[in-house]
């Protein structure tokens, strides 16, 4: 019964990671279809030009999409994991650089506590320098 109950909820969570790439690369894959659309009609309009059999026009449409079948299924299957990588990419260079600036900012602040401290000290030794003259 578990078993089945995982395959069920694998077969959802695929079905909703395939529904979310392609609702999130919608335009992409409107303007893939869009494209290969104007590959097909363009391939007739030649065929019947050039006086083609019905068998050639297909096979020639039929090289001419599986590409676009191919960006499909990397839009559909990858989708915004690319974007995703990317991204995770750029945060991790800007963690870095963050975390070096962090360290720069402590340094800072450590030199200026310093420095005050040092002149703290200094004014403490003056201080402690005039009540020893004063009796």
């Amino acid at each position: 019964m578990g078993e089945q109950i995982d395959k069920e909820s694998i077969w959802i969570k695929f079905r909703k990671y395939l529904r979310n790439n392609v609702a999130n690369n919608i335009s992409k894959i409107a303007a893939n279809f869009g494209s290969m659309i104007t590959t097909i009609i363009t391939i007739s309009l030649y065929a019947v030009k050039a006086q083609l059999d019905w068998i050639t026009t297909v096979i020639v449409i039929m090289c001419a999409i599986n590409p676009f079948f191919s960006i499909w299924i990397n839009i559909i299957f990858k989708g915004k994991a690319e974007v995703s990588d990317q991204e995770i990419e750029s945060l991790k260079q800007n963690l870095i650089f963050e975390r070096e600036i962090s360290e720069y900012k402590l340094r800072v602040v450590a030199l200026k506590a310093n420095k005050t401290w040092e002149e703290t000290n200094q004014l403490l030794a003056e201080v402690n320098e005039i009540e020893t003259i004063k009796p």
